[in-house]
């Protein structure tokens, strides 16, 4: 880690901010066939392909408002986007937009990061 300058500190700070590694390598999001395939149902009620990178953006913007010491780390953001994903997947139906915000709610709170679940809730009534 050293090798590229940086504390172990630093490194877990720019990884937290950008969600990339010192090596300028972004964290792997699994994005299999069925979730390229899988439609939502936006609140308009038009049907669009689902998209994780939407769900990573929206959890990094919420912790983003919070103390540092009070985050989540990348590792647990794109842990949660896949969670919710994968509950989607075997929802047995086209998902909402309003029931995937409300997946994303749960699994920030699963991680017992309720600030950055508050700060989630907020930035979905502001959206």
């Amino acid at each position: 880690m050293e090798a590229y300058g940086l504390s172990r500190t630093q490194i877990a700070r720019r990884r937290r901010k950008t969600g990339v590694s010192p090596a300028g390598h972004r964290l792997a999001l699994k994005r299999d066939e069925a979730t390229k395939r899988m439609k939502i149902i936006k609140r308009s009620g038009t049907e669009v392909v689902f998209d994780i990178d939407k769900i990573v953006n929206a959890i990094r913007a919420a912790n983003l408002e919070v103390e540092e010491s009070s985050r989540l780390t990348d590792r647990q953001v794109v842990y949660a986007a896949q969670n919710v994903a994968e509950a989607c997947e075997n929802a047995g139906h086209t998902v909402s937009v309003e029931e995937i915000q409300d997946l994303v709610e749960d699994e920030i709170m699963r991680l017992d990061c309720y600030e950055v679940a508050r700060h989630y809730i907020i930035y979905r009534y502001v959206q």
